[in-house]
């Protein structure tokens, strides 16, 4: 028997955040408690994305008012084995509702990792990495702006950047992504075009953008419109990543199959679950496929779990897109997740590393 409470939370972003599907200037959630006696309890995030996400929030909330009971019977695991035994009864719970899957693998495994006295990435695999690299992204329509941004962040340890595109004409694009590189010629650039970009648009960056010696371009088309992507990838020689693309486990194993990216972007709060997801950046490795685990800009608790298993990944992770670490913790949980100098690190954690505020 578990038992479960949750914490609601509605927090403000200390930075809008503009991408093709809109402005995101707040995250709301609920974090799911779990204990199973004694004094070590589990922590998940249920948040999902609003335009990224299959389900809303109320959705979300209502799905797991519908099995909270149920869940309520089943044992706390002690090992990712038997947490993995469970796979089947949180298939047919979370059905169609993968954030909700996320919360509860993330709170189950939290739980017994604190009660195993290490932290969640070392409990999930005893090959997992203490720390890993993090992207900064940046925020401008100006390039002047951007380029001191991106300067200042190479100063502070960063060596891996993002922005994101497809908001603002190709043109004024070219301009701040061709001024970044300028302001920081050996770091690696990442660009994010959230699926704004019409063949005509993409036709029209990728010539420029081939010059820049970029990391990859991320989702330039919108969903469905892989193979058209790839084949300016190809013809461009600019890697490609899938992000949107990507609606489930098995959608990404079709596209590193098909051959159809250079690298993936794996998100357990869109995507679902933590077993699937570490297998998957395996899988991908092995593939020679880059696996890029990415935040929702949730909270640190579910942050900190795409944290752990981005460093439970090892070798299999590339640099990882949790820059908004520590933008959603005051007065709902401590310590809050710190970069330093573009990394973020584990050691010392238990669990996931962060509690509640009491």
């Amino acid at each position: 028997m578990t038992n479960w409470s949750t914490i609601p939370y509605s927090r403000r972003l200390p930075k809008t955040i503009v991408t093709a599907h809109g402005e995101y200037r707040e995250r709301n959630g609920l974090l799911l408690m779990v204990n199973a006696g004694g004094d070590d309890y589990g922590l998940g995030d249920l948040a999902p994305l609003p335009g990224f996400s299959k389900e809303n929030l109320d959705e979300a909330r209502l799905r797991w008012e519908a099995i909270w009971g149920r869940v309520s019977r089943w044992g706390a695991p002690e090992t990712p084995e038997e947490l993995a035994a469970l796979s089947s009864e949180l298939d047919e719970a979370t059905t169609e509702v993968p954030s909700l899957r996320y919360a509860l693998e993330l709170a189950l495994a939290d739980l017994a990792a604190r009660r195993a006295g290490v932290g969640l990435a070392q409990w999930l695999s005893p090959d997992a990495h203490d720390d890993i690299e993090v992207n900064a992204l940046l925020h401008s329509d100006d390039p002047v702006t951007l380029a001191a941004q991106a300067q200042g962040a190479f100063t502070n340890g960063f060596r891996t950047f993002k922005i994101k595109v497809a908001v603002k004409p190709v043109a004024l694009d070219i301009e701040r992504v061709t001024a970044v590189r300028a302001a920081v010629p050996e770091a690696n650039l990442r660009l994010d075009a959230n699926e704004g970009w019409s063949e005509g648009q993409m036709a029209e960056a990728f010539p420029s953008f081939s010059k820049l010696r970029l990391e990859f371009v991320e989702q330039p088309l919108p969903v469905g419109q892989a193979a058209l992507a790839r084949r300016y990838s190809r013809e461009y020689g600019i890697p490609l990543a899938l992000d949107e693309e990507i609606g489930s486990v098995e959608d990404a194993k079709r596209l590193i199959a098909e051959g159809m990216c250079d690298g993936v972007v794996l998100k357990p709060m869109i995507g679902g679950g933590l077993l699937e997801n570490l297998s998957l950046a395996r899988l991908g490795h092995q593939a020679g496929v880059k696996v890029i685990f990415t935040s929702t800009w949730e909270s640190d608790v579910g942050l900190a779990g795409t944290l752990h298993l981005a460093c439970a990944a090892g070798l299999a992770a590339a640099p990882c897109g949790l820059s908004t670490a520590g933008m959603i913790s005051d007065g709902l949980v401590r310590p809050p997740l710190a970069i330093r100098e573009g990394t973020l690190s584990l050691r010392g954690m238990i669990g996931i590393g962060v509690q509640t505020v009491s």
